[in-house]
């Protein structure tokens, strides 16, 4: 259960601690490393809501559906893990920017109002962090068209592959796939589409991932564009 900062809470903490702990808290000297605690602490915490699935502990019908996502990822020059473990409640705006690098922290995007941007779902995310090939240079129905070829070709069911992934689920996946493993992706600086839409139908798209961090923008359509593709993405969500 989330913690919840109450009085009774504050004062117990008070009252754990000696004076000379107290004098320490209280002093304004302090918060400067107070803060840099605090702040490392809530990194674990939000590394915590994507975890690579460890393969050696699933069952049969996993194990198969894991042999056709490593058969599709070495297609695609990447032998990673294709599956993640992901807790709810990672959201776009107050987390990404906690998770990784973002550029200038995301400060910008704060006051974009999305319409469908929901907070993540407790579930099993089968990803690749590499763009599906002949995905770049076409517009929204041809990279779904082009999703279901390569989800018929691998014998991936119905609901892998028939959707980009909302901006929520992929910023954190390609913020925790940096922290793992120190690349940043899209590669090339590319861009990938998401589901996720800004209030006038402007989508919203992540990319140019340099030293500078990870950008949040938005395309005004729904067109072709050469430098975006869209990820290979299959969500199960686990029932309670």
């Amino acid at each position: 259960m989330k913690p919840v900062l109450t009085f009774d809470a504050t004062a117990g903490l008070m009252a754990e601690l000696d004076p000379n702990e107290r004098e320490v808290l209280t002093d304004t000297s302090f918060r400067p490393a107070l803060k840099e605690l605090i702040a490392a602490e809530l990194a674990v915490r939000v590394q915590s809501y994507f975890e690579p699935l460890d393969e050696s502990k699933t069952d049969k019908h996993q194990y198969a559906m894991l042999l056709r996502w490593h058969r599709l990822g070495e297609a695609l020059g990447y032998d990673g893990p294709v599956c993640w473990r992901l807790k709810a409640g990672y959201t776009l705006k107050h987390h990404a920017p906690r998770t990784g690098a973002c550029y200038k922290n995301w400060e910008y995007l704060q006051d974009w109002v999305f319409q469908n941007d929901e907070p993540t779902k407790d579930s099993s995310v089968y990803w690749i962090p590499r763009l599906v090939s002949e995905s770049t240079s076409k517009n929204v129905p041809e990279q779904l068209v082009r999703l279901g070829e390569v989800r018929t070709q691998y014998g991936l069911p119905e609901g892998h592959l028939s959707s980009f992934g909302s901006g929520s689920l992929l910023s954190g996946l390609i913020l925790a796939h940096q922290k793992r493993t120190g690349e940043r992706v899209p590669l090339e600086k590319l861009w990938c589409r998401t589901d996720t839409l800004r209030v006038g139908g402007y989508r919203f798209i992540l990319g140019d991932f340099g030293e500078t961090g990870l950008f949040g923008a938005y395309w005004d359509l729904d067109g072709v564009d050469g430098s975006g593709g869209v990820f290979p993405l299959g969500v199960e969500l686990i029932k309670p």
